[in-house]
């Protein structure tokens, strides 16, 4: 039988995102399938907020995976999951302050999969979809998508869990 996603937050009222939308709760917190936490723009704000950080702990436990994107990263670590190898968005990579930090796209850790920036939601996803399911059918999803995507560049799935971005010698300023 297929559950449809739920979306919940800390005191069940709806939450805005980044860009104004509003996603209103559909649900309590279930205890498996995978958590995906998403990220903030208020880091500092998310972070000390006790009960967002106890939600993310209690709902963490007895899951299949628990991933996060962007700074989600940050609400892992705050909730003491976050494990050896992580990534969070390439510009705040230094500030989360812990060793195991990559600059990729995605890093699987096994349990727990973080992903970069925002987009790389996207790729997080998908690698969800080939990790539970076949990268053929996350290459169908990605080409339904018109999204750019392979599965660690190899037709057999790859066995490398970090999907890391080509490093640029140029900084920031210089490239855009």
């Amino acid at each position: 039988m297929r559950r449809s996603p739920v979306a919940f937050s800390a005191d069940g009222l709806p939450v805005g995102t980044y860009g104004g939308v509003q996603v209103s709760p559909t649900g309590a917190p279930r205890t498996n399938g995978i958590l995906l936490v998403p990220g903030t723009v208020d880091v500092a704000t998310a972070t000390a907020d006790g009960d967002l950080v106890g939600l993310v702990s209690t709902s963490a436990q007895g899951r299949e995976i628990v991933a996060s994107v962007c700074t989600g990263a940050f609400l892992l670590s705050a909730a003491g999951l976050l494990p050896n190898a992580w990534t969070t968005h390439w510009e705040d990579l230094a500030q989360l302050g812990r060793p195991g930090g990559r600059r990729a796209r995605v890093v699987d850790a096994g349990a727990l999969a973080t992903g970069g920036g925002l987009a790389c939601g996207i790729d997080v996803a998908l690698h969800l979809v080939a990790r539970s399911t076949d990268s053929a059918l996350a290459r169908l999803v990605a080409r339904q998508l018109d999204y750019p995507w392979d599965y660690y560049g190899d037709d057999t799935g790859g066995s490398d869990p970090v999907v890391i971005e080509r490093e640029v010698a140029a900084g920031p300023a210089e490239v855009y």
